[in-house]
């Protein structure tokens, strides 16, 4: 079926220039900037100034705002959020899939097998969620869901059974060399990796604009892509692949810091480099964890912004007491919504126990990591005290009340 939409679109895009080579026609003149009508191509106006307004959109916004109708009962405003929202992208089967949950909770069957197998076309395979989805009681025994249910029931299962297999790639890396780059000179490598959902093309610019930034930085691609979604418009990527099997995902820690080092070593053959950091947020701080204390020879320290110390099922405590020569910078949103401080706290307390030098840095912000915070992390890849820059810091807004503090 792909196969025949794609040949026809093809076919489709052919026609077109031929008829545009042929007709050749002079545009018509331009019209006011009104409403757009988009019933039909010919009755669109590209050089409208509103023509491309469609694109900048938040569908994010509005698919939250779905969200939050059906969490309180309002099915039919959820489905009218749902419906704006897939105007603008069509294709993202998790938003088909829950306007279709509405129609069934609206108890309209016809409407509800249509738009489910619509995000079947769009790629929602869940066949057992489907079956047991309380959103679809209401219309589970209509002529048309039930049709539907025989019909997805051996299309799904005739997709055979899933597995994952390891299979040689080469990965997109970005590197980015500090301002006035001495090819003479050594700097510190700095290997970010990014949080789950993330990209290369993103997490690259972490230290634009940041003061003291003397380094190489460089990001791995992930090698595990997930489509645009109508919270995010590009390629995002997971450091894990989509398993739960703990064998397979050791597998993939072992591969994950097999790709790192040729990082690490195919930098190093282009560029004089001195210690070595990875540097984690997010998902990437638990990589960063295991990667270092496998080879705490090859790397310098860690550098783990707003994520967690991995358990002892992902890093055992052997391993962490025998890589005690990393140095260790921890930082930390005190308003992370996403991953509590506490979590942070903890690890410092863990890793300082079992003698590490490691550094804790609370900032005031969420699940994100300023430009200022930033600065201090160059200051300590240089091998500055910013602990005491923190307590200097701290006591000048406790002292914000004192007339003479002020004047200094």
């Amino acid at each position: 079926m792909a196969k025949k939409i794609i040949c026809a679109s093809l076919l489709c895009l052919a026609c077109f220039g031929r008829a545009a080579a042929q007709k050749n026609e002079n545009p018509p003149e331009k019209a006011s900037n009104s409403l757009m009508d988009w019933s039909s191509p010919d009755r669109i106006d590209p050089r409208s100034a509103t023509a491309g307004d469609f694109l900048d959109i938040d569908l994010g916004h509005y698919d939250g705002l779905g969200r939050q109708a059906y969490l309180q009962g309002k099915y039919w405003q959820a489905a009218r959020y749902y419906l704006f929202v897939l105007r603008h992208k069509y294709d993202d089967p998790r938003v088909i899939y829950n306007l279709a949950c509405c129609y069934g909770l609206l108890g309209e069957g016809e409407l509800a097998a249509h738009t489910l197998a619509r995000a079947v076309d769009a790629g929602f395979s869940d066949l057992e969620r489907i079956r047991m989805d309380k959103d679809f009681d209401k219309v589970r025994n209509s002529e048309a869901f039930a049709r539907l249910l025989r019909n997805l029931t051996p299309y799904i299962e005739d997709m055979g059974e899933t597995f994952l297999v390891a299979a040689p790639a080469l990965q997109k890396c970005r590197l980015k060399l500090p301002a006035g780059y001495d090819d003479e000179k050594a700097y510190p490598l700095v290997i970010g990796l990014h949080g789950y959902l993330d990209s290369v093309d993103n997490f690259i610019r972490l230290w634009n604009g940041v003061t003291g930034a003397d380094l190489i930085y460089v990001t791995p691609e992930t090698p595990y892509g997930h489509p645009p979604t109508v919270h995010n418009k590009r390629m995002q990527y997971s450091w894990m692949p989509p398993t739960r099997d703990r064998n397979l995902v050791n597998t993939c820690d072992d591969m994950l810091t097999e790709y790192i080092i040729n990082v690490r070593n195919r930098v190093a053959a282009r560029h004089k480099i001195g210690d070595v950091y990875l540097l984690g947020f997010s998902q990437g701080v638990g990589i960063a964890y295991d990667v270092a204390t496998r080879h705490p020879d090859l790397f310098t320290g860690v550098i783990a912004l707003a994520g967690i110390l991995p358990g002892e099922e992902f890093v055992p405590a052997d391993r962490l007491a025998a890589a005690k020569s990393l140095r260790i910078l921890i930082g930390h949103g005190r308003q992370d919504p996403a991953v509590q401080a506490a979590t942070s706290r903890q690890a410092h307390e863990r890793l300082a126990a079992l003698g590490y030098t490691v550094t804790l840095l609370e900032y005031d912000a969420g699940h994100e990591v300023p430009p200022g915070v930033l600065e201090k992390v160059a200051r300590w890849l240089a091998g500055k005290d910013i602990a005491a820059d923190e307590h200097k810091e701290k006591s000048n807004y406790s002292l914000d009340e004192c007339p003479s503090a002020r004047a200094e």
